[in-house]
């Protein structure tokens, strides 16, 4: 039995390499770039084919991000092959609850319209959904989006409003409250720190609502949002 494969060349023959990782990103990029593309948003997938920042990860942050890609992309070829469409943020935002078990408020669509930029992050701040509508005001591409840490790409003017919505997000994590808040946030000033275009917005929170797991724990936070450049 010398020729069959030992346990550990069997893995090592199976586990993704970096250079196999960063193929598959690429390609995810440029099915969802080709996606927006069709509905006349843009999404820039990446700068270098080389995918520098991708590249600075290690394995398993390289896994994570195809992965999470990869759900993305899912959600979004879901909503296609139902008949939907990606600009319909209801739509949209409910194939992402369907795909990530959670469940929201029962009036969390009454707050949500089609112009509202719609993002849920978990309890780390880290993104881990965003409607079509974002894709409008970002100019990052989906390599900076996917993996580069959050503090780098953005900059808020006045440290004191961010402050003021941690200290938001902290209450309503606490309160497991099932109902949509409206926060009385003043307007931020938001800046890109290292994108191409440096796009500046005028960014408003208008509603904050907890989204639970299967097992009615607070799970992530989802934020309804208008933006204008400046």
């Amino acid at each position: 039995m010398a020729d069959l494969f030992t346990r550990r060349e069997c893995v090592e023959a199976f586990a993704p390499t970096s250079e196999h990782l960063k193929q598959s990103f690429r390609e995810l990029a440029l099915v969802l770039s080709s996606m927006g593309a069709s509905i006349n948003v843009p999404i820039r997938p990446y700068v270098l084919s080389s995918l520098p920042h991708f590249g600075a990860l290690s394995l398993s942050e390289q896994q994570n991000a195809v992965m999470k890609l990869a759900q993305y992309v899912s959600i979004c070829q879901d909503v296609i092959a139902s008949g939907g469409s990606l600009k319909s943020s209801r739509t949209f935002v409910w194939r992402a609850f369907r795909a990530f078990g959670w469940k929201p408020s029962s009036k969390l669509f009454e707050s949500m319209d089609e112009d509202h930029i719609v993002e849920v992050y978990d309890f780390n701040n880290v993104q881990l959904f965003r409607n079509m509508k974002f894709f409008e005001y970002c100019s990052y591409t989906l390599e900076d989006i996917f993996t580069r840490p959050w503090m780098n790409l953005f900059v808020r003017e006045n440290p004191e409003q961010t402050e003021e919505l941690v200290k938001c997000m902290t209450d309503l994590a606490a309160s497991k409250s099932h109902e949509t808040i409206f926060p009385s946030i003043a307007t931020q000033k938001i800046y890109e720190v290292d994108s191409e275009l440096k796009n500046r917005m005028n960014f408003d929170i208008e509603s904050l609502t907890l989204l639970f797991d299967s097992t009615n724990q607070p799970a992530a936070f989802l934020s309804c949002e208008r933006a204008e450049f400046n």
